[in-house]
């Protein structure tokens, strides 16, 4: 945010920030009345963002639950799933019991009591009196522990144990008081001081560099001695998910997985009951490519409408994007996502598949030169000190995000095949607690369906000229998921490291990198386009007539909806 007056020109305080920064803020601007309205219409933006987010997610709960295909997040892990530790090879029957096993074996320490000396925070200059207290301070604030761990190497083995000792001590005498250790008898002072440089900064570099020479680390750090795996096999129906290693609270997402669901009636299933129904209720062989861009050589249109099913029956492919159908093409309007939602129902579409936009998501804005953070995983709908501007992105990318969702699960309830293409999660930025659809619920709810699966690949084995980390969510496209995995190490990226082009930084013309991975390439493109001919092979293969688009049918590929509705309005049922 700008233009706050002349004297300052920095982002509000956020929601953790104690009031004396807004003090000093009002103390030293000279027009601080409007830095409460801007807070009150940041707090109105999140809160609203949140309702609506809400809302979507209790609908979608409703609908898989009317299907009897909602599965409880929390229930599917057993409390008594087996850990092995990587060190010793020995097996635990819970996560706690192997951190037990790694701090009397292994010497594992927490990461916050390698960056704690005393009492006082050296990032946000805040004093708590006690070297436990500011330990619980850094598993809360994880901007401060990410400065530290920027400026100040790890502290020696020696020092770590000679300062758990004297907590040690402190916690004895506090439990013999009748307290817990963190129990805050003095109220913490804020002290003035400079603050650390930012992460990533050159400063930083340098301050790291200097105290390393100063105080060099004793080798591994004894937070790298909680190493170890959950003993059920990945991808399976108790440990479908990978849970991040943090201290106290993990993240947990998906890279790779296959539904179980099946829900009422086989309803969700990968054939069965449900390609029966698809093949009652599908009429046309039609596949919508949604957020599709402008047309242009061997994208996913052409490579769809470029298969024949049997030398017989055309597949068709719609392109939609507003840069193509301008406000016909408005994929945030409620008349146009209701539009959509219709001619699934009713049998008129087959499949659908997109990329919404990932700029509020994308990782590229927790690298040092790239723009600022807009969402985190605990501000998945934005953070709450966005600027008016950085609310409007969010907010259309919510949308969209949502309505891709809402249009998958509607065309798994009919029989039909779909696809979502996002990054893959960034788990070299884990530390940062950073926002993903991968890690958000309703996709961990959709992904236990039995007719979805979960693909991550390198688009680099496609061509693509970055390595380009990447999920898909696919839905009755198995054939992508085995043709994927033939190439390179598995579907990842078998390319030595000088051979990707950087998705960092800009070019020289000033255009940010990350524009090189923006469109499929052509070969992903006719990947995709062969799983889903493969899909509409098993219509043609059951002698079921499929209807051809009619002349009026094809104005969808203008989006002149009204016309469309009022030339054939018994079309779709």
């Amino acid at each position: 945010m700008s233009g706050w007056g002349n004297t300052l020109d920095l982002r509000l305080p956020g929601p953790d920030a104690p009031l004396e920064d807004w003090w000093s803020l009002i103390a030293l601007a000279d027009r601080w009345g409007g830095f409460i309205k801007k807070a009150t219409r940041a707090c109105l933006s999140f809160h609203r963002a949140r309702a609506q987010q809400l809302v979507w997610e209790k609908s979608i709960a409703a609908q898989l639950a009317r299907d009897d295909a909602l599965a409880p997040i929390d229930e599917e892990v057993p409390a008594s799933e087996p850990w092995a530790c990587d060190k010793c090879g020995m097996v635990f029957h819970s996560k706690k019991a192997l951190a037990v096993h790694a701090t009397k074996v292994h010497q594992y320490r927490a990461l916050v009591q390698h960056f704690a000396t005393d009492g006082t925070c050296p990032c946000c200059c805040r004093s708590f009196h006690q070297r436990s207290r500011l330990m619980a301070h850094l598993r809360t604030m994880t901007s401060c522990l990410e400065r530290l761990r920027a400026c100040f190497p790890p502290l020696p083995e020696a020092m770590i144990r000679e300062l758990n000792d004297l907590d040690a001590a402190h916690t004895r005498d506090m439990k013999a008081k009748g307290w817990f250790s963190t129990r805050a008898l003095i109220p913490a002072l804020r002290g003035a001081g400079p603050v650390l440089p930012p992460v990533g900064s050159p400063e930083a570099a340098l301050m790291l560099s200097r105290w390393t020479l100063r105080r060099p680390p004793d080798g591994v750090p004894m937070f790298d001695a909680l190493e170890g795996h959950c003993a059920l096999p990945q991808g399976s129906a108790n440990n479908p998910e990978v849970s991040a290693e943090t201290d106290e609270s993990s993240i947990c997402f998906v890279v790779q997985a296959k539904g179980f669901i099946g829900g009422t009636d086989d309803r969700y299933a990968m054939g069965g009951l449900a390609r029966l129904h698809a093949i009652l209720h599908i009429r046309t062989l039609c596949f919508i490519h949604f957020f599709s861009g402008f047309r242009r050589e061997h994208d996913l249109q052409a490579c769809i409408e470029g298969h024949w099913v049997q030398g017989v029956t055309q597949l068709f492919c719609v392109s939609v994007d507003y840069c193509l159908q301008n406000a016909n093409g408005d994929l945030t309007s409620d008349a146009n996502q209701e539009w959509w939602k219709d001619r699934i129902c009713s049998g008129a579409i087959c499949g659908v598949g997109g990329g919404p936009p990932c700029e509020t998501f994308s990782a590229a804005r927790l690298l040092p030169d790239g723009p600022p953070p807009l969402r985190s995983h605990d501000h998945i709908t934005g953070l709450p000190w966005n600027s008016p501007r950085g609310w409007n992105q969010t907010h259309l990318g919510s949308v969209l995000m949502r309505f891709i969702l809402k249009m998958i699960l509607l065309v798994a309830r009919i029989g039909g095949c779909a696809f979502l293409e996002h990054p893959a999660f960034p788990v070299w930025a884990l530390h940062r607690r950073p926002s993903s659809i991968w890690s958000t619920w309703v996709v961990r709810l959709l992904r236990r369906l039995a007719c979805t699966e979960i693909l991550t690949l390198d688009q680099c084995i496609y061509g693509c000229p970055a390595r380009k980390p990447t999920t898909l969510l696919l839905v009755r496209m198995s054939s992508m998921v085995v043709e994927t995995q033939l190439l390179g190490r598995g579907g990842r990226c078998p390319h030595p490291p000088e051979w990707h082009k950087a998705l960092a930084g800009r070019d020289e013309h000033g255009a940010f990198c990350t524009s090189v991975a923006k469109i499929y390439p052509p070969a992903l493109n006719a990947a995709l386009a062969q799983s889903v001919a493969n899909f509409a092979l098993s219509f043609a293969s059951t002698g079921q007539r499929v209807e051809p688009l009619s002349d009026d049918f094809l104005l969808m590929q203008s989006f002149d909806f009204v016309e469309c509705t009022k030339v054939q309005p018994d079309f779709y049922g």
